[in-house]
């Protein structure tokens, strides 16, 4: 039987996400796709803030690849292009798709044996501004999704592998603006803030006042 997937490299990658906003409730496996790239560049006309979106080709940092899970689906809905109505669903090579773990190689292999995997491609590349700040909820989501994925070392690819941090970036967790973000704990927010702060990137949060 065919299978459709969603190559997930954002706030897809939550389970908690996943089901709470768009009722998917699969198993996920982690991996990495080349020649396409990430960055905090889809400014949301109806959330006013921005997401990471993803291009083909070779981003300005130099990256041309980007970890993230296969998530299967039924179809693409239209709750799910709801979901991502700001994208559009591209086919994605399968050849340029790795599995992160070795041992999953076999797996991944009769996973996309018979499937027709998509990805998210952003419409207009835009970097944040003040109007559509990089809101913290919305990186906490895609963090907590590589951590509960695989380990700290995904979460941190994650960081390494996607572009814009120094724009406009807001810690909302007080006030939360990110719609379909995920329920995360305090320790997992001690986690986060760690990775993010030892990739030198806090400096560029800006903190509630």
């Amino acid at each position: 039987m065919k299978q459709d997937l969603l190559f997930g490299y954002g706030s897809l990658m939550s389970h908690d996400s996943r089901l709470t906003h768009s009722e998917i409730d699969e198993e996920v496996l982690p991996v990495s796709v080349d020649g396409w790239y990430r960055g905090w560049s889809m400014s949301s006309s109806t959330e006013y803030l921005t997401c990471v979106g993803a291009k083909p080709g070779t981003g300005a940092c130099g990256n041309s690849s980007m970890n993230g899970v296969l998530v299967p689906i039924d179809e693409i809905s239209e709750d799910l292009r709801q979901r991502e109505q700001h994208y559009r669903f591209v086919e994605v090579d399968k050849t340029a798709i790795k599995s992160w773990h070795a041992a999953q190689s076999d797996k991944l292999a009769t996973w996309l044996s018979n499937a027709t995997v998509w990805i998210c491609e952003v419409e207009k590349w835009q970097a944040p501004s003040e109007t559509f700040p990089v809101c913290q909820t919305y990186v906490d989501t895609c963090l907590v999704g590589c951590i509960e994925q695989t380990d700290l070392a995904f979460a941190d690819q994650f960081i390494e592998l996607t572009s814009g941090w120094h724009h406009h970036w807001v810690n909302d967790r007080q006030c939360p603006e990110y719609p379909r973000r995920a329920s995360i704990t305090k320790t997992q927010m001690a986690e986060i803030d760690a990775l993010l702060a030892a990739n030198d990137l806090l400096k560029y949060r800006k903190e509630p006042e």
